[in-house]
């Protein structure tokens, strides 16, 4: 592969350069969180530097920004199109149940970006999830050329030394520039991404490039969530090493939202009657913390929660959710399925427990506490809704919010806990 700081953003280039080692243009995105909004970012910026793109992330297979039916056949499809230079580079999100269930060749791929296994998280490394992405990941970086580039987190050290491991090219990117890892990196003259002094950096130690501040960064809410940012991140250091110019990636970064049609409840954000709403749907209690981290950072008037009981997480954690609850929340509004109330039971504990404590409202349904806070929301305030199913939330607030039930029975369902 050339140089991954000469840039020569010119047409096709981009092509050309990750066709320098490796049959077709396909770039894989691997790791346990962060990969769909990675990929979309990185497309983003494709599109912006003029480049048609074909895409397979946890939604569905995309050519040129369209959903394509079903899986498998479009996603060869697309291939095809790559192959024949009707699409110049494809985007494959890697599940790591598919990358040990079915395998990868080795030596296959020019670019893949790793985003994180644990963060250094060390209840997390200890689990088995995390053994079983640790293992994909492993397999993702084989999969690289030895001529391709591996884009890793440096701030994730379980990630970086991997990533540095292989026979291929490494590029480490990190919140900071002071990180011990990147710094290590750029003095033995790598290519990064960092931030400093709030903008977004990539380059290497004698040619570094100021992209953007991370304000201007819409998926990042002003610069509060800070994994968007790592994401961000993560999408400009693989365009920048494949060759896209640093201007393509400021627009791609720019205008980047994530979409409810193609990354349902992963922060989407809205505005409503001078609020702000943003839907997710953690699955792990320490991506939640780093959520309301990002929540919590943001200047507002009070805060809303919408939650159901986090079926996805197992019962010793739901205390600790709601006790991340209550230190956030002015008003929490939650609903449970009757079946649920073990868990319920849990995360009242956690909120009673908060320094604090919030008024907290019982819905009988997702609908329903949706349709109380956005009732109760005005402006400069944040709503945070953590959907349970995150299609009948998203029906609830795109394309524009709706209350479906009028106030008298709102209210009769109103009910302090």
């Amino acid at each position: 592969m050339q140089a991954i700081h000469d840039h020569l953003d010119t047409p096709a280039a981009i092509q050309d350069r990750l066709r320098l080692c490796g049959e077709l243009p396909v770039v894989a995105v691997s790791g346990s969180r962060g990969k769909t909004t990675v990929a979309c970012m990185f497309e983003s910026i494709l599109r912006a530097s003029g480049r048609a793109t074909g895409m397979w992330i946890s939604s569905g297979v995309y050519a040129l920004g369209e959903r394509l039916s079903g899986e498998l056949g479009p996603w060869q499809r697309v291939l095809l199109a790559v192959r024949h230079g009707e699409l110049d580079i494809a985007v494959q999100e890697m599940e790591s149940a598919t990358v040990l269930g079915v395998g990868l060749p080795e030596g296959t791929y020019p670019l893949a970006v790793i985003t994180t296994i644990c963060g250094n998280n060390d209840a997390c490394l200890l689990s088995q999830d995390a053994r079983v992405e640790r293992q994909a990941v492993e397999a993702v970086i084989r999969s690289v050329r030895s001529d391709g580039v591996v884009v890793a987190g440096a701030d994730d050290f379980d990630v970086a030394e991997a990533a540095a491991a292989s026979p291929a090219t490494h590029a480490l990117f990190a919140l900071r520039n002071a990180n011990p890892v990147l710094q290590r990196h750029l003095r033995a003259g790598g290519t990064g991404a960092w931030v400093e002094n709030d903008y977004l950096t990539v380059g290497d130690a004698s040619n570094p490039h100021r992209i953007i501040h991370v304000e201007r960064i819409p998926a990042t809410l002003d610069g509060a969530l800070v994994f968007q940012v790592q994401n961000a991140l993560a999408a400009a250091l693989a365009a920048y090493v494949a060759g896209v110019a640093p201007q393509h990636i400021q627009v791609g970064l720019s205008t980047y939202t994530p979409d409810p049609t193609v990354q349902p409840a992963a922060c989407n954000i809205f505005e409503y009657n001078g609020a702000r709403i943003v839907i997710d749907a953690p699955k792990t209690i320490w991506s939640l913390r780093m959520l309301m981290r990002g929540i919590r950072s943001l200047p507002r008037r009070r805060t809303m929660i919408v939650s159901g009981v986090f079926p996805a997480l197992p019962l010793d954690d739901v205390k600790d959710a709601g006790r991340l609850l209550g230190t956030l929340g002015a008003i929490v509004v939650l609903h449970a399925d009757p079946r649920s109330s073990e868990r319920l039971e849990a995360l009242r504990a956690g909120i009673a427990s908060a320094p604090t404590l919030p008024l907290v409202l019982l819905a009988k349904d997702e609908t329903h506490a949706i349709d109380q806070m956005l009732n109760k929301i005005g402006a400069d305030d944040v709503a945070l809704v953590l959907a349970s199913d995150p299609e009948r939330a998203l029906e609830h607030l795109w394309p524009a919010p709706v209350i479906s039930i009028d106030p008298p029975a709102r209210r009769k369902s109103d009910g302090k806990v």
